[in-house]
């Protein structure tokens, strides 16, 4: 490829993310910082997914913030809940909650729903987090989180 561009180097990222190769994908990232192409809120989401799928959650985090300190980007809630999500696929649900009601977003349905996904792969790490994510999903009666929530209890 003679010409690189965000468009390129941002599917290249996700290719190598999708199909396992986390490490890869986080050096794809580097050498197009490198090359000095400015990564967007989309190339953020897939370097910060393929970290969190390989347990670099952590680094995560860093990219997370690094957004909007080194790069003037906001994150979405998209981003939070992505990091949130990898925490609670490992057990760490307290660190996946301080993501989730730490971003500056109010928790929507995609956000408490990963939360109570993990709550349900480990229900013994916290239930009372599960249970505050619980009243969130009730106070806000999302239909699809309800079901969600049913679930987990039975």
């Amino acid at each position: 490829m003679s010409k690189r561009t965000l468009v390129t180097w941002t599917a290249l990222i996700a290719g190598y993310a999708h199909f396992g190769h986390g490490r890869d994908a986080i050096q794809i990232f580097h050498e197009m910082e490198v090359e000095g192409i400015d990564p967007d809120d989309l190339c953020f989401l897939k370097v910060i997914s393929a970290c969190t799928h390989i347990g670099l959650l952590e680094k995560a985090l860093n990219y997370l913030l690094s957004m909007s300190s080194d790069h003037c980007l906001e994150p979405s809630q998209e981003h939070y809940v992505c990091v949130a999500d990898g925490f609670g696929r490992i057990g760490n649900l307290k660190r996946a909650e301080e993501v989730i009601y730490g971003m500056p977003y109010k928790p929507n349905a995609e956000a408490l729903g990963a939360l109570l996904g993990a709550c349900r792969i480990h229900p013994q790490n916290s239930p009372t987090i599960g249970k505050r994510a619980a009243n969130q999903v009730l106070r806000d009666n999302n239909p699809k989180d309800v079901h969600r929530l049913l679930h987990i209890f039975t």
